[in-house]
């Protein structure tokens, strides 16, 4: 099947005549979240929101199998393509729709903590990386590539701490987000549109899903018809903005 980067894609055809979309991920420490979000994304279909995949439980009752050390996941079958020429409008209804589904969802869902799984790890390395292994050719090109942004990442680096213990310390107001809906569209020969892969499910503010569209009047002229009173936030905005 089609597929992007984190995983193994197959669409499986019974021998009754029925499909399916499997995904095949190597277990890690990340996986926890796309177990998680499983939940999240069967009561999110089952509320009616429809133009979205959804997990298919196995026999069992589970959303999953782990097998030689592999996460394999079943979910609904859509025909239609990923693309990036859709329709704003219809982007931002359905966007919209999956923001005002909040209240109704009630199984647990991580919240954005607005600490990157990164943070703490990020100056060390950048540091490592422009002090290298004399040694390490690949780990020299690297370092050769950063010394020029050198200065100008660290500054960007101090701007988005400071926005992040902002972040931390603002009372905002969540909902259910994708993470990367912009990137994950399909759309079928009847123009009509589906947001999938939703890996990564959580609480937090609604520019984790607007500010890539930022640009896109017709998404928020469709948006604002569920949300009249979205303003997009500057400090949510810049952190995600800086996280990417």
């Amino acid at each position: 099947g089609p597929r992007q980067f984190v995983a193994e894609t197959f669409i499986v055809y019974t021998e009754d005549g029925l499909e399916y979309f499997a995904k095949i991920i190597k277990y890690s420490k990340y996986s926890q979240k796309t177990i998680k979000s499983l939940t999240a994304l069967e009561e999110l279909y089952n509320s009616g929101l429809k133009n979205i995949n959804h997990p298919i439980r196995t026999k069992s009752g589970k959303f999953y199998l782990l097998f030689n050390n592999k996460l394999i996941i079943l979910f609904n079958f859509i025909n239609a393509k990923q693309t990036f020429d859709f329709d704003m409008a219809k982007f931002g209804s359905l966007v919209a729709q999956i923001h005002k589904k909040t209240d109704s969802i009630k199984v647990e869902i991580d919240k954005e903590a607005f600490s990157p799984l990164y943070s703490k790890d990020f100056p060390k390395m950048f540091k490592k990386s422009l002090n290298p292994d004399p040694n390490n050719k690949i780990a020299q090109e690297l370092r050769n590539y950063l010394s020029p942004y050198e200065e100008e990442m660290h500054r960007d680096w101090l701007t988005f701490e400071r926005i992040m213990n902002k972040c931390k310390t603002t009372s905002l107001k969540f909902f259910i987000t994708h993470g990367d809906p912009v990137g994950n569209v399909l759309k079928d020969n009847g123009k009509n549109i589906y947001l999938v892969d939703w890996d990564d499910i959580m609480l937090a503010p609604a520019e984790r899903d607007t500010w890539f569209l930022i640009d896109k009047p017709d998404f928020f002229r469709s948006y604002k018809k569920m949300f009249p009173e979205y303003k997009v936030n500057n400090l949510t905005y810049s952190f995600y903005l800086y996280n990417r």
